[in-house]
C-alpha cells in the first residue's frame, strides 16, 4: 500500500464515528463529540508522535506543523491536553492494534 494510502486510510479511521466510540472513555460518554481546538483525530496524532519533550513543547511543535509556520504556536494547554487524554478510553483498548491491521482488515479486537 502506497505511503499516500496509508496516511488517507487512517486519517479516514481517525475521523470514523466507529473510532470515536472505541477510543472514548466509559465515563465520558460525549466526550469529543463538539469541535474543540484538540478534537479526537489530533489528540491521537499528537500522542503518536512520541512525546519525547515537555508536553508544552511537543504541543507547541505539533501546532506549528499542522499550521505550516516556522515557529511554535501555542494553541492547546497542557491542562487541556490532560482532560482530553483522561476523556480517552485505556491506551491498551484503543493500541491493541497495529495500524496495519487496522487499515488492512478492520480491527478483530473492535
Amino acid at each position: 500500500m502506497p505511503l499516500p494510502s496509508l496516511f488517507a486510510d487512517f486519517s479516514a479511521l481517525l475521523h470514523s464515528p466507529q473510532f470515536h466510540e472505541h477510543a472514548r472513555h466509559s465515563d465520558h460518554v460525549t466526550a469529543f463529540r463538539r469541535r474543540r481546538k484538540l478534537p479526537l483525530p489530533t489528540l491521537v496524532a499528537v500522542m503518536l508522535c512520541g512525546m519525547r519533550k515537555s508536553i508544552h513543547a511537543e504541543l507547541d511543535e505539533f501546532f506549528g506543523h499542522l499550521r505550516q509556520q516556522a515557529s511554535l504556536a501555542h494553541e492547546v494547554s497542557e491542562q487541556a491536553f490532560a482532560s482530553a487524554r483522561a476523556k480517552l478510553g485505556s491506551a491498551r483498548k484503543i493500541c491493541s492494534c497495529s495500524i496495519t491491521a487496522i487499515l488492512a482488515a478492520g480491527c478483530p479486537h473492535c
